[in-house]
């Protein structure tokens, strides 16, 4: 056998150790990159993780647009959706709240509720004629306000009453007594060219609580 013929015979030899080499690199995902040498794996995801963050954050949609896209489907907002623009009272144990169920006194139940509260006054009496006043920033955005009226199941004295008034743009556009009998109403307020939307108690009961429930109210908004 002369030196050629070893030569060749090594040279195979290496064919097979190179060949076994990349197949087992091969087997764990591995693929060895020349000139410059770079070492890669498709397992190694690390560097791909904060851009893969910060791309799935940008996709998510911001609480606005998810409101216009329920507002889309629905044809609603909820008033529970709807920022209050300001509220204003005259005393300390007058309120507001949005309770997700609500119950007259018939004991009908509402979801998506203004609930306007007169707390019990232990020490004594407040002013007859005090009021709360809640106020929405409509912005022309609406065509319609529409709800339920109805008392509280916690205020069944037909001598506690208070009278609810909304305004629209400062204009009376309802009014109505409400005392222990009353019974649950339907309103529908015309919002088309209203900049702002005020919701009104007033007290005309001194001593035990008196809460108005404004029950499943929405705003349309306009076309």
């Amino acid at each position: 056998m002369n030196n050629d013929e070893k030569k060749e015979i090594n040279w195979e030899k290496w064919g097979v150790i190179i060949a076994i080499v990349f197949g087992l690199l091969g087997l764990f995902g591995i693929t060895l990159k020349f000139g410059p040498i770079k070492l890669t794996s498709p397992l190694d995801t690390s560097s791909n993780v904060t851009s893969i963050e910060s791309s799935l954050y940008e996709s998510q949609p911001t609480e606005e647009e998810i409101n216009e896209q329920i507002q889309k489907k629905t044809g609603k907002v909820w008033i529970e959706d709807m920022r209050v623009l300001q509220h204003q009272t005259d005393d300390d144990s007058m309120k507001y709240d949005n309770p997700s169920i609500a119950t007259d006194v018939t004991g009908t139940s509402y979801s998506h509720n203004l609930l306007l509260v007169k707390d019990y006054v232990g020490w004594g009496w407040i002013n007859d004629g005090d009021k709360q006043t809640v106020s929405y920033y409509v912005n022309n955005k609406y065509s319609s306000f529409t709800a339920t009226v109805a008392l509280d199941e916690n205020t069944r004295d037909p001598e506690e009453s208070v009278q609810l008034i909304i305004y629209s743009d400062g204009n009376v556009a309802y009014k109505k007594k409400i005392s222990g009998g009353f019974v649950p109403e339907e309103i529908n307020i015309d919002l088309e060219g209203v900049i702002k939307l005020e919701i009104q108690m007033v007290i005309k009961c001194a001593y035990y609580s008196c809460n108005v429930i404004i029950g499943d109210a929405y705003f349309t908004p306009a076309e």
